[in-house]
């Protein structure tokens, strides 16, 4: 079983003892002696066996073996660790050049929306009835959001005409373990004549679910900005750019991969560059771990929608606070084939 579902059991289990969730990860913090998040923590320990992680819990004094975590308390060289966060960062600079990639960040806003403008949620420009996808059983599906393309001139092959829209399910995993619970649509054009009117009418024609879900409470405008990011650690394909960096200028102090290195190191690596928000292009985050290989070509992010609580209300929420994610490959894009999109969400 992945150390980051059974945290999430882990979790679980206590939170039916408790009223504060996150208790278990509180525990474990408090154990190391670090505050981290789920996704930081997640992404930091998941390589450790489950017996070196009761062991680093509840404060066995053994070694661990080779190839593992060492433990983050007083048995670790100092200069060790000095040694390895200043090779760290020295590699991070080399990648930053390497895997800069542009990125537009999503804001959600409250202004109302045109029928075909952009937005997270509500009602979506339709050019008929039959255009509306449905899941394996038969539901309609629900629009997650709808970008103009006019807005992507900033990002590399993207299209630049009409609208981009992505689609999930309305059950409870939102069409996550349904082979047609989400779809991604390109319309090139859009026909004004359609109104709100009509699209409301085909709507009401369809079966709609006894219960319907929805990460999104309501429907928000987007506000957009140009960025540039670099890989963070949570991408699947950070360890094969980050491994041969770090040797080259490690000397004998070489590693299979990052997960060798102390904790303190990870912890920096992981707080040097973040991929939350929400976003199209750059790179993703994820709360538990990467669903692609190391070597998957899906390497596009079409599109991130992360959980957003503004102090009032989610705006946005994915589980207990997870984060969404689509991928295709540079290929599929520049032929604008959504036909084979990875659809992913994942939360505490």
């Amino acid at each position: 079983m992945p150390r980051s579902i059974l945290f999430c059991f882990l979790d679980d289990a206590l939170a039916k003892l408790f009223p504060i969730r996150g208790l278990t990860l509180c525990v474990i913090s408090h154990k190391i002696g670090h505050s981290l998040s789920y996704r930081r923590f997640l992404n930091l320990y998941r390589n450790m066996s489950f017996f070196d992680w009761l062991k680093r819990v509840f404060g066995s004094t053994s070694k661990t073996t080779p190839n593992e975590y060492e433990p983050l308390d007083e048995e670790i060289d100092e200069a060790k660790i000095q040694r390895e966060m200043d090779l760290s960062q020295k590699v991070l600079a080399q990648m930053k050049e390497k895997t800069i990639k542009p990125l537009l960040r999503l804001k959600l806003t409250d202004e109302s929306v045109s029928l075909t403008g952009n937005k997270v949620g509500g009602l979506p420009y339709i050019p008929s009835k039959e255009a509306v996808p449905f899941d394996a059983k038969g539901m309609p599906l629900q629009m997650l959001a709808q970008i103009n393309c006019a807005e992507l001139s900033h990002l590399p092959d993207f299209p630049q005409t009409g609208l981009l829209q992505f689609w999930i399910g309305q059950d409870g995993s939102f069409g996550l373990f349904d082979d047609k619970g989400f779809r991604v649509v390109w319309y090139e054009t859009i026909d004004e004549e359609i109104s709100e009117a009509d699209v409301r009418s085909w709507f009401a024609e369809l079966p709609q679910p006894e219960k319907k879900y929805s990460p999104v409470d309501g429907e928000f405008g987007l506000a957009y900005e140009n960025d540039n990011e670099a890989m963070p650690l949570s991408d699947a394909h950070f360890n094969p750019i980050f491994t041969p960096l770090y040797n080259a200028l490690a000397g004998e102090n070489t590693i299979e991969d990052r997960f060798e290195l102390t904790g303190e190191a990870n912890e920096m690596i992981w707080d040097s560059i973040s991929g939350d928000g929400h976003k199209i292009g750059g790179y993703p985050t994820f709360c538990q771990e990467d669903p692609r290989e190391e070597d998957s070509d899906k390497t596009v992010l079409l599109l991130q929608i992360d959980s957003d609580y503004d102090g009032e209300r989610n705006k946005t929420i994915w589980g207990d606070g997870g984060v969404c994610n689509f991928f295709c490959t540079p290929d599929e894009l520049k032929r604008r084939d959504f036909s084979n999109v990875l659809y992913n969400w994942d939360c505490n």
